[in-house]
């Protein structure tokens, strides 16, 4: 028996995660050999932006989970854990729910520090 953080563990799919942040990893590199070196804020912008990177795509992997779960198109696949019923829709979609709110508010705070204020984006 599959206890419940084993089954939302494997509901994340963590063999998504290199795609996830491999962009991510690309891009900086190329932003550090352009510049030379990274600076404290430079850091904390990169290892921000992994995260948040990586928690879009465990939000993706959880909402596709449970979306095909409760549509059953997963009835087949032994890998998926709504539709085997490990982990029950309701609890899911709650985590869903929470999870988004949380990576949506790590988003807002990397483009606060991307761009030092979120004035940037106002019209000039």
């Amino acid at each position: 028996m599959v206890n419940f953080l084993q089954a939302f563990w494997q509901a994340t799919r963590p063999r998504t995660y290199p795609l996830a942040v491999a962009g991510i990893i690309v891009a900086n590199a190329l932003a550090y050999s352009r510049i030379g070196s990274f600076n404290s804020k430079n850091w904390q912008i990169f290892l921000l932006s992994l995260w948040v990177a990586l928690g879009l795509q465990i939000l993706s992997n959880l909402a596709n989970d449970y979306g095909d779960g409760m549509r059953g198109t997963d009835a087949h696949r032994l890998d998926r854990q709504t539709a085997q019923g490990t982990i029950n829709p309701k609890t899911l979609k709650k985590l869903i729910i929470s999870w988004a709110l949380f990576i949506f508010g790590c988003g807002i705070g990397l483009l606060w520090l991307s761009f030092n204020s979120l004035t940037d984006f106002s019209p000039s």
